[in-house]
């Protein structure tokens, strides 16, 4: 039998604890099988407040976007957990800031994985509150999620992302 003095029993709990914290840090995760050439489904909605099957559902955000110029962009990553292939864009907005100049700008959705995009569109004036559900998503996928400027108007928005994952900035 083998006994241990109380400083080497403190000595094993800590290092205990630390392997605790530091394994689920380091967690790998396996790449889809599945086609990536499809493209996502996307959607415009009526309900601000998206339906899920799941319960792990969270509503990410705001991302907020301030362009200046054109070319400027700003969005989000989203990752989509192991069998979901929905996530929703919600409350996207974007305006021009002064009298008379009014927003022109992209949605774009690319796939981090393969850089495609895979849904783009153009806007040509203010848009308020609008929410998209996007479908067709690859289970366990990172896409990137951005609003591009091509006017040089000052403008103001951004978007959540209500997701069965995570999103981050």
């Amino acid at each position: 039998m083998f006994i241990l003095s109380k400083s080497h029993k403190i000595v094993f709990s800590l290092f205990f604890t630390f392997l605790m914290l530091i394994l689920p840090m380091n967690s790998s995760f396996a790449e889809s099988s599945e086609d990536v050439s499809s493209k996502l489904v996307v959607t415009e909605i009526e309900s601000k407040t998206p339906k899920f099957e799941t319960q792990v559902v969270k509503k990410w955000g705001p991302y907020s976007v301030r362009p200046r110029n054109i070319g400027d962009f700003n969005g989000a990553s989203v990752y989509t957990n192991s069998g979901v292939t929905t996530f929703q864009i919600t409350d996207l907005q974007m305006v021009g800031v002064h009298a008379g100049e009014a927003a022109y700008f992209t949605l774009r959705i690319t796939d981090f994985t393969t850089g495609q995009v895979q849904y783009s569109k153009t806007f040509t004036e203010d848009v308020k509150g609008n929410s998209y559900n996007i479908s067709n998503a690859i289970p366990g996928r990172t896409y990137q999620v951005v609003l591009e400027s091509h006017t040089n108007n000052d403008c103001d928005g951004g978007f959540w992302i209500t997701v069965d994952g995570y999103a981050y900035q």
